[in-house]
């Protein structure tokens, strides 16, 4: 998985965890007084660009994406549609204000019960399928 990951782009390198500091250290060393990579947005259609361009359009994007969004986490997942409105809020008040609120509902999702009890879940499924004991997140 991880050599994938690699290999598609994903990740730049994979390493052990008991590397991981040094590894990362190196990369951001070399990394230093070079140009920021460019190209690793998508480039969009033109249709797409012109259909998100105007309010009335992106205001039919925006309700079709929430729709399809609640429909698939059933309302269990408040992450994204928390996304979902980050997304739209830097689009109408630009890149420093949109970065700001995204820092801030991040952050008040992460500290969020649901957020400790579905960390619980994946920790507990995880011990299901390694047939051992569980671990709690405090």
């Amino acid at each position: 998985m991880q050599k994938k990951s690699r290999r598609i782009g994903l990740a730049d390198a994979v390493t052990y965890p008991e590397t991981l500091l040094d590894v990362a250290v190196g990369m951001a060393r070399q990394a230093i007084g070079r140009p920021r990579p460019s190209g690793v947005r998508a480039k969009r259609p033109l249709f797409t660009r012109v259909l998100e361009s105007t309010p009335l359009t992106r205001a039919l994007i925006y309700r079709t994406a929430r729709r399809s969004v609640a429909a698939e986490t059933r309302g269990n997942y408040p992450a994204p549609l928390a996304a979902l409105e980050a997304v739209k809020y830097g689009l109408n008040h630009g890149l420093s204000a949109g970065y700001e609120n995204e820092a801030r509902t991040l952050g008040g999702l992460i500290t969020s019960r649901v957020s400790k009890n579905l960390i619980n879940v994946f920790f507990l499924n995880e011990a299901l399928k390694k047939d051992v004991q569980p671990s709690r997140v405090q």
